[in-house]
């Protein structure tokens, strides 16, 4: 079995992670996961939580804002 996911990447949260790619078996395919993903996002975004530490979502709004600081 093929997993399909992203490149490492800022997905918003904490620390850099690989996001599931549409077509992951592991999307919709958890059980008895925590309320929210390692970033931070609401688990169960589809039928059920996804498999690992990164839920599938599109578009998910996460608690933080990145904005780039310039300084002058």
């Amino acid at each position: 079995m093929k997993l399909a996911f992203g490149l490492l990447a800022n997905n918003g949260g904490g620390m850099l992670t690989h996001m599931p790619l549409p077509g992951n078996p592991g999307i919709d395919a958890g059980s008895g996961c925590p309320s929210f993903d390692q970033r931070g996002v609401i688990r169960r975004q589809g039928l059920a939580c996804d498999a690992g530490a990164v839920e599938y979502a599109p578009g998910a709004v996460t608690p933080w804002q990145y904005a780039p600081v310039v300084l002058r």
